[in-house]
């Protein structure tokens, strides 16, 4: 039997779950939001189709998504820019063999220079269109500086962008970049988080008509890297959903209802990217001030959620990550021997 699920917002998805990182203190400050938009418009001005910008957003927000572990300083982002090709790889292996496995190359190629010597082995013209975007994009994000008002920092992260043409940067995509570069909207909305929010917002394609399988594809990897943040988290997000759902067979929940409930302990830790690794790898007792932080994580589990699946998914979620243990408690001898016969 083939469940669809009518309106999921697959934009929200993307764009809530990496608000996590801003919504830690110590986050990237939009840094994916600001990639997301330049991105966007620089595929505007190559004359792209719709559906290709669109792609060209969801990379710019995810093409971090190899970033472990998340919550350090900003000068990480210049380290992996300048260095580092290990969260290339990693966001790579996040992406390949799941719903997002056409973005996997465009992910493993984005900060490579276009003048070569990389270590995928590529250069120039090799590397893929939308990796060249993305690095570039990359850059400017970096090169922005939120300190200074946001017309004097234009002529910085102009000189530094032509000074990596044809070194770093593919010369057309630099050239089309000096054209979006002249108007000041796009830099005063570089400079302003709800400006930029609506701007990401006002394009096609939002909405998506995804099979439920489609959807617990998507969910598996966001379980991925949520169980990543931490150590004494490996797993359980992916177990919690193998419980939910043979807790859904024992009380002869449905097809579409178990798939739900699967979905739901996916992603009933969401949230907790906003939690710094610094309280989740504590070994010791937590403080009243970083329980609360703790406790904090299924309200932004709720309303990211909310505004990606309608109520119709977000309820039972909140349902089930307050109540969950309720059921699993009980249940857990059969749990462990389900677990173990299906090899987890």
């Amino acid at each position: 039997m083939t469940i669809k699920v009518n309106f999921f917002n697959f934009f929200n998805l993307i764009k809530n779950m990496f608000s996590a990182f801003d919504a830690n203190e110590l986050g990237l400050n939009k840094h994916h939001w600001k990639v997301a938009y330049v991105s966007y418009l620089l595929g505007d001005e190559l004359g792209l189709t719709e559906f290709e910008k669109n792609d060209l957003i969801y990379l710019g927000m995810i093409h971090d998504i190899g970033v472990l572990p998340w919550g350090k300083d900003d000068h990480l982002i210049n380290l992996i820019g300048e260095e580092e090709f290990e969260h290339c790889l990693r966001g790579y292996n996040f992406l390949k063999n799941t719903y997002f496995d056409q973005y996997a190359p465009v992910i493993l190629s984005h900060h490579d220079h276009f003048k070569g010597k990389n270590k995928t082995g590529l250069a120039g013209k090799e590397i893929p269109l939308f990796s060249r975007i993305i690095y570039l994009a990359d850059r400017v994000a970096f090169f922005f500086q939120d300190n200074m008002h946001p017309l004097l920092v234009k002529d910085k992260v102009v000189e530094k962008i032509v000074s990596g043409k044809n070194i770093l940067f593919d010369p057309e995509i630099v050239d089309v970049f000096l054209v979006v570069a002249e108007t000041e909207d796009f830099w005063l909305t570089l400079g302003d988080g709800d400006i930029l929010n609506q701007s990401l917002n006002i394009h096609p394609g939002q909405h998506r008509w995804l099979e439920i399988d489609e959807v617990i594809s998507i969910a598996q990897l966001f379980a991925k890297i949520i169980d990543h943040k931490s150590h004494f988290t490996f797993y359980h997000s992916q177990l919690i959903a193998e419980v939910a759902k043979f807790a859904g067979e024992i009380f002869g929940f449905n097809l579409e209802e178990r798939k739900a409930l699967e979905v739901a302990g996916l992603l009933h830790d969401l949230g907790k990217l906003t939690v710094p690794e610094e309280i989740l790898e504590k070994p010791a007792a937590l403080s009243r001030e970083e329980f609360s932080v703790i406790k904090q994580h299924t309200f932004y589990t709720y309303y990211w959620l909310i505004d990606v699946f309608l109520r119709r998914l977000s309820a039972p979620l909140l349902f089930i990550t307050r109540n969950l243990t309720v059921v699993v408690i009980p249940l857990r001898k059969k749990v462990k021997k389900f677990l173990y016969k299906n090899g987890f």
